[in-house]
Order: structure tokens, then C-alpha cells, then sequence
């Protein structure tokens, strides 16, 4: 077992690299002091796994993690943090992709081995099960493509005029055959992010523009339902994001309040010095309370079912996802002041914004 080791205390790299090596002789520990140094090692020599501080001299705190991903999307990492450090940096690694994260205070060889040894095995088996949906969702889509082409071939009068019936029945393949798609493209969304390997588009942008596209773009679904959209939204609000994906969170967190809304939904933003938070607040049933602590788990459908509109269960978990790697927050409670659900999205400011 071969491990890249960055760490930039001394006494410390020389007591893990101790315990390690004490443990077991078949564990081989390249120690590093610098980031550079690790990702120029990364290039030359094949590693089980990394094991790394997040706090070094040309690098802090999710950073470090996020340029190993990115160095070595495939490879095991185990983060360590210090017994007074926040821990909370390394769970958000852990959430993003880490297999695990220790305290070096509370370390034994014993533990340090098992750790890298399960996490070494974790990583495997994630790695096959993406390479197996990313295979199985590109095969999908090329016949899904043949549909959609045949059914728009049919319907433009490639074979002759069609009847009212055969109208119907083509609606049914098409609507159906984009539901597949949707859900395959889903499919590869989750994946990737569960697997750190999510790419975003980052630039900054007027959180406001994409707001509004969602709010105009949903104009028909909210009429249909007898809903108005009620967006509170300043001038300008300035964050670093990937604008596309941005508007995708909100497409879903705004359309499902339509949804289940009975009249009317409000769209409000507050800001301060350092982030943004949107609210989306709808005047329905509500979220039931045993619903809430699986809302944005993969697959979970809740308990109401006013707007059964056969959804997979995966659009709230790939909207966290998208917000996480942004380095934001999403929560989902009831509203307090009166019947309605309430999602908050939190998502850091532009240092200019």
C-alpha cells in the first residue's frame, strides 16, 4: 500500500509516518511538506491513496482537498485535521468526495492502517459503479436520440398525415421518451457529484438574472395551477457560480413550490458582507415533519402527493450536490409564521459583490 503523505509539520510527518510503518511493512509513506510537491508526485509515481492536512504552506483549509480531486478524481483521500482545528472544513471534504477524516491527536497505527485500507476499497467500488452508470447512461441515450427523432419525423408527415389518435399516441412516445432522458442525464449528475468529479463553469454573475429566467420561465406552469410567482429581488447581487447550474437549482426548488402551492410563492433575497441567501416559500400543505430529515437523499419521495408528476426522487439531491460544490448550503423546513414550506439556499458572496 503506497501513500502520498502532506503534511508540513515535521514532528508530525515523522510520528504518522512512525505509526504507519510500525503497523505494518507493507505500507509505504511518500511524505510531502507542499502542496506543489504532492500534485508534481501525483504525475510520477502510482499511490493507493493520499492522506493529507489541509492547512500547508502553499495552500488552506477545502482548497487543499478540491486540487487533489481535481489532480486525482479516481484516488482514495483521507483528510486529517488537528484537535483544535474546525472540524467542520473536513466533514465538508468528506461531502464532497473524502473517503474519511481523522484527528492526529487520536491516532494509532492500527486505526491510520484500517482507515486507508477501507478507504483504498470504497474508492474502488465507486469507481466501478461510476464507469458502470456513466456506460449505461451514454448507451441510453443514443436509442433515446432514435426516438426522438422518429417521433418528430412521424409528426412532420414522413409517412403521411396523421389521425387524431395517432397524434396521441406519438405525444405519449415523445413525452415519455424525454422523461427517460431526464432521468438519464440525472443519473450521470448525481454520480458525478457523489464521486467529486462535477465540473462547474465558474464566473461571476448577477444572482438576479438567473432568478429572474426561472421566475418568467415557469410563467405557463404557474398559470396552469393557478399560481402567482412573487420575486423580491434587489438590482444586483454579485457571486462567483456557474450561472447554467445556478438556474438549474432553482428551476427545481421554485418549480416544485409552484407544485404544491395553492396561490402564491415568494422569491426573496437577503444578503450581508459575505453571502447570499434566497428564500422560496410557498403557501401549501407544507412538508411533512418525517419527510424532512430524507428530503435530499437520492430516490426518497415524500409523503405528499399532491404533485405526483412522476418525478425520480433525484432532483433535490442533485440540487444540494450543486450547491455544495459551490460552497453553499440548502435547508428545508415548514415556514413558521403561517402553512407552507420554506427552502433556503446560502451561497458565498463575490468578494466585489
Amino acid at each position: 500500500m503506497k501513500i502520498l503523505f502532506l503534511e508540513d509539520n515535521p514532528l508530525d510527518s515523522r510520528r504518522i509516518s512512525g505509526l504507519l510503518a510500525k503497523e505494518s511493512a507493507d505500507v509505504d509513506v511518500d511524505a510531502v511538506e507542499t502542496l506543489a510537491d504532492a500534485v508534481s508526485r501525483l504525475r510520477q509515481v502510482q499511490y493507493d491513496a493520499i492522506l493529507t492536512d489541509l492547512n500547508v504552506p502553499d495552500s488552506e483549509g477545502l482548497d487543499t482537498f478540491l486540487k487533489f480531486q481535481e489532480s486525482a478524481p479516481r484516488m482514495p483521500i483521507v483528510v486529517l485535521t488537528g484537535q483544535h482545528q474546525d472540524e467542520s472544513t473536513a466533514m465538508d471534504a468528506v461531502h464532497r468526495g473524502a473517503q474519511d477524516f481523522l484527528t492526529k491527536d487520536d491516532l494509532s497505527g492500527k486505526v491510520l492502517r484500517r482507515t486507508l485500507k477501507y478507504a483504498i476499497e470504497r474508492k474502488q467500488m465507486e469507481n466501478l459503479r461510476q464507469s458502470f452508470v456513466s456506460i449505461v447512461t451514454h448507451e441510453l441515450n443514443t436509442p433515446i436520440s432514435v426516438i426522438h427523432g422518429a417521433v418528430d419525423n412521424l409528426k412532420e408527415g414522413f409517412l403521411g398525415a396523421l389521425n387524431e389518435a395517432q397524434q396521441k399516441y406519438l405525444d405519449m412516445i415523445g413525452s415519455n421518451a424525454k422523461r427517460l432522458h431526464r432521468l438519464s442525464n440525472d443519473i450521470h449528475d448525481l454520480t458525478k457529484l457523489e464521486g467529486g468529479r462535477f465540473h462547474l463553469n465558474v464566473g461571476e454573475i448577477d444572482l438576479c438574472l438567473p432568478l429572474r429566467n426561472v421566475c418568467d420561465s415557469l410563467e405557463g406552469l404557474s398559470r396552469q395551477r393557478g399560481v402567482r410567482i412573487e420575486p423580491n429581488l434587489p438590482g444586483t447581487v454579485r457571486i462567483s457560480a456557474d450561472e447554467e447550474r445556478i438556474e438549474q437549482v432553482f428551476t427545481n426548488v421554485i418549480k416544485n413550490a409552484v407544485r404544491f402551492a395553492d396561490a402564491r410563492v415568494d422569491v426573496n433575497i437577503e444578503a450581508d458582507e459575505t453571502q447570499v441567501r434566497v428564500a422560496v416559500e410557498d403557501d401549501g400543505p407544507g412538508l411533512d415533519p418525517v419527510d424532512l430529515p430524507m428530503l435530499f437523499q437520492p430516490f426518497y419521495q415524500g409523503k405528499q402527493k399532491k404533485a405526483a408528476d412522476g418525478g425520480s426522487g433525484l432532483g433535490l439531491a442533485i440540487v444540494r450536490g450543486i450547491v455544495m460544490a459551490h460552497g453553499g448550503t440548502i435547508e428545508a423546513s415548514n415556514r413558521p409564521d403561517r402553512r407552507g414550506a420554506r427552502f433556503v439556499v446560502t451561497l458565498p458572496k463575490s468578494k466585489g459583490g
